[in-house]
């Protein structure tokens, strides 16, 4: 998530990965204590939501990954994310939870930066 605000702002990589971001701040800050003012908290820290930094990533190419089993990113969530990148973008979901600790997840980020970065195996 903060690899999305560092990244929008400085722009030399060309593609990215990211993995089982919430796309508010406050979303994820809430999983932790709480504050006195859940509202007044969101509205102060909404201007640094990660989904708002990541329509700037364009041209570079995006890979989103999200877990079907995620406790802590919803579906739609997942689908706000990839509704904000520009393209191109790619997602995918996985049979997994928010570690997304499977063979079948770290593989397809490694071919996907391996394709991106023209590397060959």
């Amino acid at each position: 998530m903060y690899g999305m605000i560092a990244s929008a702002l400085d722009r030399r990589a060309k593609t990215y990965v990211f993995m089982s971001a919430t796309p508010h701040f406050a979303d994820w800050f809430f999983f932790a204590r709480q504050p006195k003012d859940p509202a007044a908290y969101r509205v102060q820290i909404s201007s640094i939501d990660p989904v708002l930094y990541v329509p700037r990533l364009s041209p570079a190419r995006i890979f989103f990954q999200f877990a079907n089993k995620d406790q802590y990113v919803t579906a739609a969530e997942a689908a706000e994310y990839y509704a904000a990148a520009g393209v191109p973008k790619q997602t995918a979901t996985y049979a997994a939870g928010h570690d997304l600790h499977t063979a079948e997840v770290a593989a397809d980020r490694v071919a996907w930066l391996a394709s991106e970065l023209g590397l060959t195996r």
